[in-house]
C-alpha cells in the first residue's frame, strides 16, 4: 500500500466519544424516558439542523412549536451538552498527533453544530489540531452529501486517491469512496482495527503510539 499524502479525520466517534444518550437518560431518569423524548421532539433532524447551522436558539423556538412540553427538558440538554462527549480516544488522537510530529499533513471533516464546536474546543483541544477544518455548520452542508467532500478537495488540495479519510459512519465512508477516497470506517470500540487500512510505515507508527 502506497504512503498517503493526507489523512482526513471525522472527528465524533472517531477523536472524541460522543454518547448523547447517556446525557439524556441522566437528565429524563431512564433511557426508555429519553427515547420517548428523543422521539417527540425528533431529536435526529434536531441534531442534524444543527449540523447545517441552525442555532441553539432557533432548536428551541422548533421544539416549543413542535412538543412545549420538552421544551425544558430540551435547554437543560443544550446548557449540559459538553457532557455527551465522553472523553478522547487516545488511540486515534495519539495518531493524529504523531502524524503531525512528522509534519504530515492533517484535515478534519466533521458535522458539528456551531456553538457545539465552540463549547468543545476549550475542552478537548484535539479537535483543534489540523492543518484545517472543514465543519458542517460553517458550511450549510453536511455528511453523506458529496458537496462537503468537495469543499475539502478545493479547500485543501486534497487528492482523493491519495488522501485516508477515516470516519465512524458507514455511508460517509461510501460517500467518500464514491469522491475517489480512500476511507476507513472506524469502530472506537475496536480501534486498533485501523492499522489494517494503512500502509506499513504508517501503520508501524499507530502502533506505536496506541494505546489499550
Amino acid at each position: 500500500m502506497t504512503r498517503f499524502d493526507a489523512y482526513l479525520f471525522d472527528l465524533g466517534n472517531v477523536l472524541i466519544r460522543w454518547r448523547p444518550e447517556r446525557l439524556l437518560a441522566d437528565i429524563l431518569g431512564s433511557a426508555d424516558a429519553a427515547q420517548a423524548f428523543s422521539d417527540a421532539i425528533d431529536l435526529p433532524a434536531l441534531i442534524l439542523a444543527q449540523d447545517r447551522g441552525l442555532s441553539v436558539a432557533e432548536a428551541e423556538a422548533r421544539v416549543a412549536a413542535r412538543a412545549p412540553q420538552h421544551l425544558d427538558a430540551f435547554r437543560t440538554y443544550e446548557r449540559r451538552w459538553i457532557e455527551t462527549i465522553d472523553g478522547e480516544i487516545a488511540e486515534t488522537a495519539a495518531f493524529l498527533d504523531a502524524l503531525r510530529a512528522e509534519g504530515r499533513p492533517v484535515f478534519a471533516l466533521s458535522n458539528y453544530a456551531a456553538e457545539h464546536m465552540v463549547w468543545s474546543e476549550p475542552h478537548y483541544p484535539v479537535l483543534t489540531r489540523f492543518d484545517g477544518r472543514v465543519i458542517s455548520a460553517h458550511e450549510g452542508t453536511i455528511k453523506p452529501e458529496p458537496a462537503i467532500f468537495e469543499t475539502a478537495i478545493r479547500r485543501f488540495g486534497l487528492a482523493p486517491a491519495r488522501t485516508l479519510f477515516i470516519d465512524d459512519r458507514p455511508e460517509n465512508t461510501a460517500a467518500a469512496q464514491a469522491l475517489g477516497f480512500a476511507a476507513h470506517t472506524f469502530d472506537m470500540d475496536r480501534p486498533h482495527d485501523l492499522a489494517a487500512a494503512l500502509p506499513d510505515e504508517d501503520a508501524a507508527l499507530f502502533r506505536s503510539v496506541a494505546t489499550g
